[in-house]
This record gives structure tokens, sequence and C-alpha cells, in this order.
């Protein structure tokens, strides 16, 4: 993984491809630690992903 994540590509996927995105982005920061620049692009991605679901889930109208 070395292309960044932008909000605008979030945008674009439904909550599973976003769940799906989040899970693989997690495991690229593992398998990564010693590469610092690939480290710095799936950090970055991570957040904008996190970001992107944490908007929509706020989006959400609540019922109690």
């Amino acid at each position: 993984m070395s292309k960044l994540i932008t909000r605008f590509q979030t945008e674009q996927l439904d909550e599973a491809e976003l769940q799906s995105k989040f899970t693989c982005l997690q495991q690229a920061l593992l398998r990564t630690q010693a590469a610092m620049g690939e480290r710095a692009v799936a950090l970055a991605s991570l957040e904008t992903v996190q970001a992107e679901l944490n908007r929509r889930r706020a989006q959400r109208p609540r019922f109690g």
C-alpha cells in the first residue's frame, strides 16, 4: 500500500467496503513497521477511512 486514500475516495465506498479497507490498512501497518515511508501513507489513509466511518455514523438518525 503506497497510495494515499483520500476523503473523496472514501465517500464513494459503502460501509462494508470502508470496514474492509480499514482492516486491510491495519494489517498493512503491521507488515510495514520497518518501511517508514509506507507506514506513514498507511497511517494517513487509515485516519482518512476512520474519519469517513465516524462521519457517516454521526449522520445516522438516532432513535431513543
